[in-house]
This record gives C-alpha cells, sequence and structure tokens, in this order.
C-alpha cells in the first residue's frame, strides 16, 4: 500500500479540465492521489466565510452591496434616463414610487422565508440565491422594453424585480439574525447599510442637470450631489404685514423690514451680517442702499 502524489504541474492541469472517473465527470477545483494503484479524488471546499468574524462581516457586506446596485440602478440611474427622453416628471415620480411598495409590504414576506426552505442548499440561502437569480431575470427582461412608449409595462417588470429584492432582504436580515453575534451585530448593521449606500451610488452614478431656462440637459457622473435652491425669497411673512396697514398701525409698529432670506436666501454669514446690520439701523430712518453685496455664482454646465 502505497500514496502519491502527481507533479504539480498535472495537479495544476487537473484542476483546470473535468476530471473522468468511473463514469463520472467531476469539473472544478480538485486534486488527484494515486492510491494503491487507483485514482483518488477529491473536491477543494471553498471557504466558508460565515464560520469567522471577519468572513460574516465581509459577507453581509458583499450580500447588501448586491441589493443596492440593481436598486441605485432603477430608480436613479433609469429615472435620470426617462427625464432624458422626455417623460413628465409625474409619470417619472409615479414610476419610483411603484418600486418602493414591495418594501413597504416586505413583513407580508417573511413567513414564506421562514416556512419554506431546501435541505440540500440551506434555509436561508436558498431564497438568498433564488431572490439574486430572479433579479438578474426580471432585468434582463425589462431592457428590451421601450419606457417611452410601453411604460406600464416596464414599470411591472420592475416592481417584480423589486418584489425578489425585498425578498433577498428579508432573507439577508433572517440570516443575519441566525448567524452573528451578539458583539458583531452593531458593526456588521453599519457595514451593511454601508454596502447598500454603495452599491446605491455605484448602480445610479450620475446626475441630470436642466436649466429651467432653457431647458437644456446634461448628465454627469457623481456618486452624490449637494443641491443649491432656487434662491427663491421666503417673503410671506413681509407680504402678510403688507396686506394689513390698519392693524399694523393700530398695534404701533412703525416700520416693518425684509432681510436676510426674506430678500434672497443666502449663506450663515449673510444672515448674520443682515441681522447685525438691522439691529445697527434699528433707529435710522429705512434706506435703500445695498451696503452689503452678496456675489451670486452662475453655474454653467458645457
Amino acid at each position: 500500500m502505497h500514496e502519491a502524489s502527481l507533479d504539480p504541474a498535472v495537479r495544476e492541469h487537473a484542476a483546470e479540465r473535468p476530471v473522468v472517473a468511473a463514469g463520472t465527470v467531476l469539473r472544478g477545483p480538485t486534486s488527484l492521489t494515486s492510491r494503491g494503484g487507483c485514482p483518488h479524488l477529491s473536491a477543494v471546499r471553498l471557504p466558508d466565510l460565515l464560520a469567522s468574524r471577519r468572513g460574516r462581516l465581509a459577507a453581509f457586506f458583499l450580500l447588501y452591496l448586491t441589493e443596492g446596485i440593481p436598486a441605485g440602478f432603477t430608480a436613479t440611474a433609469v429615472a435620470t434616463q426617462m427625464r432624458r427622453q422626455g417623460l413628465e416628471p409625474a409619470a417619472i415620480g409615479a414610476f419610483i414610487g411603484a418600486l418602493y411598495v414591495p418594501w413597504a409590504i416586505k413583513w407580508a414576506f417573511g413567513p414564506f422565508v421562514d416556512v419554506l426552505s431546501s435541505d440540500r442548499w440551506g434555509r436561508r440561502r436558498t431564497w438568498i440565491l433564488v431572490t439574486q437569480a430572479m433579479m438578474v431575470v426580471t432585468l434582463l427582461a425589462a431592457m428590451p422594453v421601450s419606457f417611452t412608449t410601453r411604460l406600464w409595462l416596464f414599470t411591472a417588470i420592475i416592481l417584480v424585480h423589486n418584489v425578489f429584492s425585498a425578498t433577498q432582504d428579508v432573507a439577508i436580515d433572517a440570516l443575519a439574525v441566525n448567524v452573528l453575534r451578539g458583539d458583531e451585530r452593531g458593526l456588521a448593521n453599519g457595514l451593511m447599510f454601508g454596502g447598500n449606500y454603495v452599491g446605491n451610488a455605484i448602480g445610479g452614478s450620475g446626475v441630470l442637470l436642466e436649466c429651467t431656462y432653457t431647458e437644456r440637459q446634461s448628465t454627469t457622473p457623481a456618486a452624490s450631489v449637494v443641491t443649491v435652491t432656487s434662491r427663491l425669497p421666503n417673503d410671506e411673512l413681509a407680504q402678510s404685514f403688507a396686506d394689513m396697514p390698519e392693524s399694523i398701525a393700530e398695534a404701533g409698529i412703525i416700520s416693518v423690514a425684509s432681510i436676510g432670506d426674506c430678500l434672497a436666501p443666502g449663506t450663515i454669514a449673510a444672515a448674520v451680517y443682515a441681522g447685525h446690520r438691522q439691529a445697527r439701523e434699528f433707529d435710522r430712518p429705512p434706506t435703500d442702499d445695498a451696503a452689503f453685496q452678496r456675489e451670486l455664482p452662475d453655474i454653467r454646465v458645457p
């Protein structure tokens, strides 16, 4: 009885090609040894990420990453493309609103995830694998559908896509409850949400810019956007005082001045300056001179 290992080159070659033995074809990484002159096959097992702390944290981060990529793509990238192709904001809003309906009722998917399972693939892994596969199928099914002419069909397909995505989220959370230790759940929860945000940024990394005056549109790659408001004055209170001069006079109010955001939204420094100046000139006659000028940036996209 003897055991002889194969040459490393032969072993590497055997790991790359199917191995046929006794009518059975084995694919994937394998190792061959000779035991008593007869070939002996042993499969190389993949590492179990859930067996270690780092593996569990990495696994749930990656699971939520795969969950966030299609969500960012459908809710951000697709919505941006809809606007570029002329769909009305109301139609786009209805499309995005429909995407979140499955997430509002995902609690109803919990009993199915808990009751239906496979002994071969695992209680939670079955749902995760099936839902991820169906998410890919639904996205492929939506590709040939034009949302400009058949928006209802496109919305229905993406709605089904989000049903599988929400079900996957339930299965991942159930798996996390089962395998994570008490001291790991806080960090894991942060990594899960972080993975979801990163996935959203990857799937929807773009922003549509539109000029309100010329209606010119352009798309710029971006992971996040800090919006600047339309800089409209908030002067409802000042206007209401202007509509009741008799009541103002009866109350003994001599004058009403508009300052700060009542004139135009600005920075905190501008608001502080406007308040300070008004306090210093409180007893002086009203004046219309602009003692302080603010820069109004004009952002243009080539």
